[in-house]
């Protein structure tokens, strides 16, 4: 599950006196177990806004193509490809590590539809989606506390073991 998150204050004051889920309903507001199953975390003040120039007055494309190609997708898994070139650090549980090979295998469904992808493919979504994760795991630890303190995400490239810390930008 991928949450788009729009909040109506500013982040540094949500950041400073609650956490970024707080605009969620009471019954869930703070229910770690609920937000742990969200596998992404996209702010939203971090995504354009749409405007007139962003529409096209020619052909456009057509959603009920890219639905059915979204559909045939389904049937096919990347999920394995970061166990080709790379291992997950220590702190990822069982969840995060599920959350992020299914945005890995996700986005190479959208970018690579033909299945041929690289190393640095790879790399590059590994660790934008556990960036997304981590931006989860902080919100838990402040609901949570100390059952969420695991939030230092890092990768290993199989070829050199060089580790790599995903931060959140």
């Amino acid at each position: 599950m991928v949450f788009n998150g729009n909040i109506n204050q500013p982040v540094e004051t949500i950041l400073k006196t609650s956490h970024l889920f707080s605009p969620f309903a009471e019954a869930v507001r703070n229910d770690t177990a609920f937000f742990d199953r969200i596998h992404f975390y996209l702010p939203g003040w971090e995504v354009i806004k749409l405007a007139p120039q962003n529409f096209t007055d020619s052909f456009g494309f057509s959603t009920d193509y890219f639905s059915e190609a979204l559909r045939y997708h389904r049937r096919h898994t990347y999920t394995d490809a970061i166990e080709k070139y790379f291992s997950l650090g220590a702190h990822l549980k069982q969840r995060d590590t599920k959350a992020v090979k299914k945005t890995v295998s996700g986005l190479i469904k959208l970018i690579h539809p033909d299945g041929n992808y690289t190393k640095d493919d790879v790399k590059e979504y590994l660790e934008f989606a556990l960036e997304m994760r981590r931006r989860v795991k902080e919100q838990l630890k402040k609901i949570g506390g100390m059952e969420f303190w695991d939030t230092n995400f890092f990768i290993i490239d199989k070829d050199d073991q060089q580790e790599s810390y995903v931060s959140i930008t």
